[in-house]
């Protein structure tokens, strides 16, 4: 008879406590007993992160296929096609109505759930993307940081390479 280990300590105690600014409750973690080796791991066949993965939430990891397509790909070994045609890609980000932005070649792409691609912005390839808490998209190339309007694909500069905005403090390395 084969013997049946309990899993590791994972530091989650089950108790709730409400937050200070939203009365909202979450969940409480021991950090203390959150353990240091590995629990479980599973390697996904398929969608690659060249420089980003998105996971959805039912479980799919969303990353770059062999020949510029996006693919989708589950825990199970299920793997297919989710965009084709998006080229290289460096990051993606979750919008707050549920789309994915992909910064590419083609510029900044919005993907729905479904799968359809439309461009947000041509002109903006951006290496770093991250949606803000404003729901704009704040991208950063080699030269400068804009803010682009996911809705509109309007842009704004925010920040260019050896400008500082006024009335905000700039850092500087010599090395």
């Amino acid at each position: 008879m084969p013997t049946i280990s309990t899993p590791p300590e994972t530091g989650d105690t089950g108790a709730t406590t409400p937050t200070a600014d939203t009365g909202v409750e979450e969940r409480v973690i021991d950090c203390d007993r959150i353990p240091v080796q590995i629990v479980s791991q599973q390697e996904i066949v398929g969608p690659k992160g060249y420089h980003d993965l998105a996971f959805t939430d039912d479980g799919y990891v969303i990353g770059q296929g062999a020949f510029g397509d996006l693919m989708r790909a589950d825990a199970y070994g299920g793997i297919g096609p989710f965009v084709p045609n998006v080229g290289e890609t460096q990051q993606m980000t979750w919008l707050p109505n549920g789309d994915l932005a992909v910064a590419s070649l083609q510029g900044i792409l919005r993907v729905t759930p479904a799968g359809a691609k439309t461009v947000i912005n041509p002109d903006v390839r951006p290496y770093g993307l991250i949606t803000g808490p404003d729901g704009k998209l704040y991208a950063a190339d080699q030269d400068k940081v804009l803010r682009v309007d996911p809705a509109t694909g309007g842009q704004e500069v925010l920040l260019r390479s050896g400008a500082p905005p006024s009335g905000r403090l700039a850092c500087s390395s010599s090395t």
